[in-house]
C-alpha cells in the first residue's frame, strides 16, 4: 500500500491544510509532504484549489494520475480551533467532490444525527447558489465565472418557470467563508423553496436533505440525488437518498479516523 505525495502551499504551516495533512502523515504509511509538486507512483494529495492546486487538479485529470482532494466536509463542519478536533475533514479520490454512490452501512450518517426529511411537493421560489468563482471555472472545464453562470442560469430558468427567483452567494469574510461568516442563515432561503440550482455548492446536500429538489453540475456532491437538465424545473426527480448520504459520510473523517489509519483503509482501494 503505497503513501501519499503530500503537497503544501510553501512557507504557510499556520493553515488549516495542515489540520489534515498532519493526521495523514501519521496515519497514512508511506507519506510524505513537500511544497513542490514532484509527482511519483504515489497518489498526490493537496488542500483545496487555492495556490496552484487547481493547476495541479488539471495536471492529475490530464496525465490520468491518481489524486486525494482535501478540504472542508459536508457535515460536522469545523467552525475555529475549538472544534479543530471534533469536527470532520473532507476526503474525495481523484476528484474534489464524491458524485457517485456506493454500498456503505449507514453507520456514520446517523452517528452525525442526520434527518432525511421527506421530499418536499410544493415551495414557491427557486434559490441559485453559485460555487465559488474557482470552483465553477473548474467544475465547468471552461472560462466562465461565478457571475456569468448567475446570469445564465437565471436567463435558463426565466424561459422554463415564472417562479421568484433568489439568489444566496457563498458567504464571505477575509479569508473566511461559509457558514462561519454567514449574515443570512440558509435556513431562511430554503424556508418555503421549490428548488435548489447550483454548480457543486454544499448547499445542494444541504437542500436534499431537507427534502428540496437539487439541479447541479454532474460531477456534484448532489448529483446522485439531484436533477441534471432544467427542463424538469416544474416536475423535478425525487430519488431514495439513504446510500447518498451514507457514501458522503464515508467521504470526511476526523483527525483521529486520520492517524488511526481508518481513513486508508475506506480510501487506498478507490485511489
Amino acid at each position: 500500500m503505497s503513501g501519499l505525495n503530500i503537497i503544501h502551499p510553501p512557507q504557510n504551516f499556520t493553515s488549516k491544510c495542515w489540520q489534515v495533512f498532519t493526521p495523514l502523515l501519521e496515519g497514512w504509511q508511506g507519506s510524505t509532504a513537500s511544497d513542490k509538486f514532484v509527482p511519483d507512483h504515489r497518489p498526490i494529495c493537496f488542500w483545496g484549489l487555492g495556490w496552484d492546486n487547481r493547476i495541479y487538479a488539471g495536471r492529475c485529470i490530464n496525465e490520468k494520475r491518481r489524486w486525494l482532494f482535501a478540504d472542508m466536509p459536508y457535515f460536522n463542519r469545523w467552525m475555529g480551533e475549538h472544534t479543530a478536533d471534533t469536527c470532520h475533514w473532507r476526503l474525495i479520490p481523484n476528484g474534489i467532490h464524491e458524485h457517485s454512490t456506493g454500498d456503505y452501512p449507514r453507520d456514520r450518517a446517523d452517528a452525525l444525527g442526520i434527518e432525511l426529511r421527506d421530499w418536499r411537493k410544493d415551495g414557491k421560489h427557486i434559490l441559485i447558489a453559485p460555487s465559488s468563482d474557482t470552483v465553477t471555472r473548474f467544475i465547468l472545464e471552461k472560462d466562465v465565472s461565478d457571475k456569468q453562470w448567475t446570469r445564465e442560469t437565471v436567463e435558463i430558468l426565466g424561459d422554463l418557470t415564472d417562479r421568484p427567483i433568489r439568489i444566496r452567494n457563498k458567504p464571505r469574510k477575509g479569508k473566511l467563508s461559509g457558514p462561519m461568516v454567514e449574515t443570512k442563515p440558509l435556513e431562511e432561503d430554503l424556508k418555503d423553496c421549490w428548488a435548489v440550482v447550483t454548480t457543486c455548492s454544499i448547499v445542494g446536500i444541504q437542500a436534499a436533505i431537507a427534502g428540496i429538489p437539487v439541479f447541479c453540475h454532474p460531477r456534484a456532491p448532489s448529483a446522485p440525488v439531484g436533477n441534471l437538465s432544467l427542463s424538469r424545473i416544474e416536475r423535478p426527480e425525487m430519488p431514495d437518498r439513504q446510500m447518498w448520504l451514507n457514501t458522503l459520510a464515508y467521504r470526511q473523517f476526523t483527525k483521529a479516523e486520520m492517524r488511526s489509519g481508518f481513513a486508508r483503509e475506506i480510501l487506498h482501494q478507490l485511489l
